[in-house]
């Protein structure tokens, strides 16, 4: 069975919330956006891209996101996010039937914004390249497939 991107994101997940040190320190990792009236800092993650590379034997999985810690702090907000790229860069993700190739940060993001009250929000966090390989299970023919194509 060829897995998908879903399984990325679980490891993913998992990995940021097994750092006791990051788990503590923020109010939860939350998908694209966190629910509204939640406590700073948190951390979102967001899914940019995920194309799927086939060979012969293998299904590739290049899966791009953006993780990104929220805060009314900068020193806070970037403070936390060192502590992710510590935890995620060339992490060896726990994938169920994909084995990871890379997990790798390679760009920076950063914005200050105003939330619906008016007061200052900060961003600090960057893109993240994760790869992972699985093995494309060979299709067994049946006799009759075969027999026909001898004909």
């Amino acid at each position: 069975m060829i897995s998908s991107s879903s399984r990325i994101k679980q490891a993913l997940v998992a990995t940021m919330r097994a750092e006791t040190a990051l788990r503590t320190a923020v109010n939860g990792f939350h998908e694209r956006f966190a629910p509204a009236k939640t406590n700073y800092p948190f951390v979102t993650y967001t899914r940019v891209s995920a194309p799927y590379d086939y060979d012969w034997t293998n299904l590739t999985l290049r899966t791009v996101w953006d993780i990104v810690v929220w805060s009314r702090d900068p020193v806070e907000a970037e403070t936390l996010d060192a502590l992710v790229s510590s935890v995620l860069n060339d992490a060896s993700l726990s994938v169920t039937g994909q084995s990871t190739l890379i997990c790798r940060r390679f760009d920076d993001l950063g914005d200050r914004d105003v939330d619906e009250e008016g007061q200052p929000v900060y961003m600090a966090g960057g893109t993240y390249h994760i790869w992972t390989d699985q093995i494309i299970p060979v299709r067994q023919t049946s006799s009759l497939s075969a027999a026909a194509v001898l004909v």
